[in-house]
């Protein structure tokens, strides 16, 4: 048999195999950011369809686009603009813009232009997002309230909300 390279993958047991016991999984590819940010690393995000599947990186208080060309080598790009707090910031993204919340100020980016702050009704941060059918959504903090965002759009009608109808329970995270 010809001599096999182990090129990004590696052996794990695999009792399913009959025959040799052992499967060859992908690993995927490792990029090193170099010279981005400060650091501390606080979230990576990345969606297929969004800026053409690039990786965004906050790093700090700095949001950066990695975009990888054909020949895999990267573009680091800081976004202008800041993300306060020092959590993990909670990211989402629609085919044209990149939401981020801190917990204190709503924001959003095309990819490739500063960052831009939403207005919230009642001045009242954002906790959590996620995208349900081109639908913005965003969970107020400490709120049993979510609001959501129009497709195609950047602001949040003060009408567009909806609460725990039974009983008052507080909304802490939404994932689709």
């Amino acid at each position: 048999e010809p001599v096999g390279h182990l090129l990004n993958r590696f052996f794990e047991a695999n009792p399913a195999n009959m025959e040799e016991q052992v499967a060859l999984i992908e690993r995927p590819a490792l990029v090193e950011f170099l010279e981005s940010g400060d650091g501390p690393c606080r979230r990576l995000y990345r969606m297929p369809g969004f800026s053409d599947g690039d990786l965004f990186h906050v790093s700090g208080a700095e949001l950066y686009n990695h975009h990888m060309e054909t020949n895999r080598t990267v573009t680091s790009t800081q976004i202008t603009g800041t993300i306060d707090g020092d959590g993990s910031p909670d990211m989402a993204a629609t085919s044209d813009f990149l939401f981020i919340t801190d917990g204190a100020t709503l924001q959003w980016t095309d990819g490739s232009s500063a960052l831009a702050s939403i207005a919230t009704p009642d001045t009242i941060p954002m906790i959590s997002l996620d995208v349900f059918n081109g639908y913005v959504l965003c969970v107020q903090n400490n709120s049993d309230r979510f609001y959501w965002i129009q497709p195609g759009e950047v602001v949040i009608d003060p009408l567009d909300f909806a609460t725990a109808e039974k009983l008052p329970d507080r909304v802490w995270q939404v994932r689709t």
